[in-house]
């Protein structure tokens, strides 16, 4: 399973219960080093940064496919 990690101020916790379908979900409080989770949802699949997410639909297909190697 992947380790999924992400700001809990740019995915909501209804979000974040729904990637526990594609591995373990780690949720913590954003640091503000990289300013990153302003500009939209983020996550960090097994160390890969995923930007550029437009919504829970994009969310979890962008998780989905980097989990996918898990999977296997």
């Amino acid at each position: 399973m992947a380790t999924i990690e992400c700001c809990v101020t740019s995915v909501d916790a209804a979000s974040r219960s729904r990637l526990a379908e594609y591995g373990d979900v780690r949720g913590d409080r954003c640091l503000e080093h990289c300013e990153t989770c302003r500009h939209g949802p983020c996550v960090v699949v097994d160390g890969d940064l995923l930007t550029g997410i437009d919504g829970i639909e994009d969310l979890e297909a962008a998780v989905a496919a980097a989990a996918d190697g898990d999977r296997a």
